[in-house]
C-alpha cells in the first residue's frame, strides 16, 4: 500500500512571509501551482494559495500599488495541515477531505519533507498516465 513518502513532491517551492502579494502571484502562476508553504528561516509558518491571494486582490482598494504594499503574511493561512511521511495515501485522502484542503505538507516534526496534492493522490490511486 502506498504511503505519502512514495508519492510526495520533494522539490518544494516555498515563499517567505514578507514576499509581496504581487510577487507571490507571479511565483505561483509561473510554476503553475495552486499554493505553497510559507517558510520563515527553516520554520513552516503557514500556507498560501492562489485563492487566498485572489480574495485579497478582490478586497484590496483599486490602488495600483496595493499588491506591492501588502505581503503574504497578511493573507496566508496559519493552519498547517501536515502528515508524517509514513501515512497511507488513503488515510491522507480522508484527512484532506475532512480538512477541506487540496494540499498537505509532509513533515517529520517541524521539518518539511515534501508536499502532496489531491492531484498526486488521484494519480497514484487511479494510475493515470499523462
Amino acid at each position: 500500500m502506498l504511503r505519502l513518502r512514495d508519492i510526495m513532491t520533494t522539490d518544494i517551492v516555498t515563499v517567505p512571509p514578507e514576499l509581496t502579494i504581487r510577487d507571490a502571484v507571479l511565483v505561483l502562476s509561473k510554476r503553475h501551482m495552486g499554493g505553497a508553504p510559507v517558510v520563515s528561516g527553516r520554520k513552516v509558518v503557514g500556507v498560501v494559495s492562489l485563492v487566498d491571494l485572489a480574495e485579497f486582490a478582490d478586497m484590496a482598494p483599486m490602488d495600483r500599488n496595493a499588491l506591492e504594499e501588502h505581503t503574504v503574511s497578511e493573507v496566508m493561512n496559519h493552519t498547517i495541515c501536515s502528515l508524517p511521511p509514513d501515512t497511507f495515501v488513503d488515510n491522507a485522502a480522508d484527512f484532506m477531505r475532512a480538512a477541506d484542503v487540496h494540499r498537505v505538507l509532509v513533515m517529520d516534526g517541524e521539518s518539511l519533507l515534501g508536499l502532496v496534492t489531491t492531484r498526486d493522490i488521484a494519480d497514484a490511486v487511479g494510475g493515470c498516465a499523462t
